[in-house]
């Protein structure tokens, strides 16, 4: 059979080597749906169990690897825009600019959209499905509402969420402040969220929230960028000790982001990863992505 090969990112192209079948229905599927593992994993110690176990591995892979993926966040994570599909063509009746054009419909696109690009074609073989369950404004106290009817009830095999950034932001908005959620209260949200995640089956990873590149929209004129940032620091430190305290995985978001947006402002001209003070342009989705599925390929490989 063919040996698997891989991406540079980890990703792989095919799953062709007995091995590699095996391993990946035992780290991918888990247990999903009650199906049982034992017999595949014990191939590992008896070699000759394994033609068996590839067996029974692709019938796992056929049934559990139509799986679901879900992305659960605030707008970061959601990053709805509007289409025209007058826009969205390369031919030569392109309109011209200062054209007005008619919203199409409208899409949710940045990182979880490159996320869920690059996953398809790593996987080509699965049937795999996606669910972006990001909303834009969502606190933890929020999100924390609707998690179960809006994510678990799916029963996804990964959940990857984020959130704290919201959390921060209305702290530095007057107007909006009766939503912040304080640190203590973070905890417990996320707690409970990691908590009944993994209480479905659901392998949940952790994503940091990330930094402002400036102060929230509505902040005082005195709020200054690096108190934000430094108050979301406590949140991404909180972050890191539910996922420590539960055994999950998590992802670091907040200072690579931070170096590398600092980074890009140094350049001449200067560049950045933001879209305005919170969300991401291209680049910023880029890296996001990047990052997150550098941790997904270490825990499927």
């Amino acid at each position: 059979m063919r040996r698997e090969l891989r991406s540079r990112r980890g990703l792989p192209a095919t799953v062709g080597c007995r091995s590699e079948l095996v391993n990946f229905a035992v780290r991918c599927c888990g247990s999903h749906d009650g199906l049982p593992l034992h017999g595949i994993d014990r191939c590992r110690t008896r070699p000759e169990l394994e033609p068996a176990c590839v067996l029974r591995a692709a019938s796992l892979m056929r049934q559990c690897c139509r799986g679901l993926i879900a992305f659960v966040g605030d707008s970061v994570a959601e990053h709805v825009v509007a289409v025209s599909d007058a826009m969205e063509t390369q031919i030569e009746n392109l309109p011209p600019v200062g054209a007005m054009v008619r919203v199409d419909r409208h899409e949710t696109r940045g990182w979880v959209a490159l996320a869920i690009a690059r996953i398809t074609l790593g996987y080509p073989q699965l049937q795999l499905r996606f669910l972006n369950a990001g909303r834009g404004g969502d606190t933890s106290r929020l999100l924390r509402q609707r998690l179960e009817s809006d994510v678990l009830v799916h029963r996804p095999q990964w959940c990857l969420l984020s959130t704290g950034l919201v959390d921060v932001r209305r702290a530095f908005q007057p107007e909006r402040g009766a939503e912040a959620v304080n640190l203590e209260e973070y905890e417990s949200n996320l707690r409970d969220m990691t908590r009944k995640s993994i209480d479905v089956g659901s392998h949940i990873v952790l994503l940091e929230p990330t930094p402002h590149s400036r102060p929230p929209a509505g902040a005082s004129a005195h709020a200054q960028l690096s108190a934000v940032n430094d108050a979301t620091l406590s949140y991404v430190a909180a972050m890191r000790k539910i996922a420590a305290e539960c055994d999950v995985g998590a992802v670091r978001l907040f200072q690579p982001i931070l170096e590398v947006e600092q980074r890009l402002n140094g350049r001449t001209p200067a560049s950045t990863l933001y879209a305005d003070e919170v969300h991401l342009n291209l680049l910023g989705n880029v890296m996001y992505s990047e990052l997150v599925l550098d941790f997904l390929a270490d825990a499927w490989r």
